[in-house]
């Protein structure tokens, strides 16, 4: 769990907002290079990388979220896992107590 919250990018896969970043990216390039070809202005270009920008900028807080969002589940699961492991082990606590009650009776018995 410790590398889940300290190291998202290991953790998961490559993030949705990584693959969109770099596809946005080579996107911008294409439209550099290419401006000629989808007959581009400064300015359209200028109005292109800011909308590049505010793309990967809301991508990112939409993953952090999802990512926030799968973090509190595991820790769910988690916390629902122990949850268990704590109920088998009160039973098995009143077990060995009813065993050891049983026991004692036993042996409190005159042979």
């Amino acid at each position: 769990m410790e590398k889940c919250i300290t190291d998202p990018d290991n953790y998961f896969s490559p993030s949705e907002h990584t693959i969109l970043n770099e596809r946005l990216d080579s996107l911008e390039e294409a439209f550099k290079e290419h401006r000629e070809i989808f007959n581009l202005t400064q300015q359209s270009l200028e109005e292109l990388t800011v909308l590049i920008n505010e793309i990967k900028a809301s991508s990112e807080i939409e993953t952090q979220q999802r990512w926030y969002d799968r973090t509190l589940d595991k820790f769910g699961v988690w916390a629902s896992r122990i949850d268990k492991v704590e109920k088998v082990v009160k039973a098995i606590e009143k077990g060995s107590n009813l065993l050891e009650k049983a026991s004692n009776v036993v042996d409190s018995i005159p042979m």
